[in-house]
């Protein structure tokens, strides 16, 4: 090999050499100090501890975490206040992506023994079309065999809804003959609403406003309609 091919493939070495060393401290360069993933983030929320179904949830028990813009999901929960202070329906792991599916908002929470029920609501009940949803009323009861003023079976209890026999929601002024007013109650007021429905007719008497009080005498179950064992136990 000449001396002239030699520097040439020197030259050719170094060159090759430099460019690899350029090319490397670019690519560090830009690995290092440029960000090249410019999508726009999102925070998000996640769990930072086990959450168990029923657990009121708290500032301590979320973190925010920042994702990308294409990765949220409609069901994320984007801002600590939309879950703060709700329950949650299942069992969440630590570090889960919270989901607002999950959570039950504090106007809706109930108690283990409340139930819908349902009152029918004649003519004269629906108090020509002023009882009507949101109304404040007590039930009554009058007695079917003796004489005796009404008393109170529910006092200022709230109709949810006004609904007719297929279970629509109407206006109480509706032509309907019969209609039913929607009601939330715990086990002790559906005994009192049941065993009055037996022993006497039903009547509702509609608030003035929401500060007044029941003004009649309360209705209490008869002794007769107690069990032999409950009577004991109550003793």
């Amino acid at each position: 090999m000449t001396m002239t091919k030699r520097i040439i493939l020197k030259t050719v070495l170094v060159c090759v050499g430099i460019f690899i060393i350029i090319s490397g401290g670019i690519l560090y360069y830009f690995y290092n100090y440029i960000d090249l993933d410019t999508e726009k983030r999102i925070t998000v929320y996640v769990a930072t501890t086990d959450i168990n179904a029923g657990d009121t949830i708290n500032e301590s028990m979320i973190a925010e975490k920042e994702i990308r813009e294409t990765s949220v999901i409609q069901w994320m929960i984007l801002t600590a206040s939309d879950v703060i202070g709700k329950k949650s329906n299942t069992n969440i792991k630590a570090g889960d992506y919270l989901a607002s599916y999950n959570f039950i908002d504090s106007s809706e929470w109930f108690s283990e023994d409340e139930r819908y029920t349902i009152l029918e609501l004649g003519i004269k009940e629906r108090l020509a079309g002023l009882v009507k949803k949101n109304s404040l009323v007590d039930i009554l009861v009058e007695s079917k065999t003796a004489y005796d003023l009404p008393k109170v079976v529910l006092p200022k209890v709230k109709i949810i809804d006004i609904i007719d026999e297929f279970g629509n929601s109407v206006d109480s002024a509706s032509s309907e003959k019969k209609l039913y007013a929607k009601l939330l109650l715990n086990r002790e007021q559906r005994d009192l609403l049941f065993v009055a429905k037996e022993i006497g007719n039903i009547s509702v008497e509609l608030y003035c406003n929401t500060i007044q009080e029941a003004a009649r005498q309360q209705f209490t179950i008869p002794q007769k309609y107690y069990s032999e064992e409950a009577i004991i136990e109550s003793k």
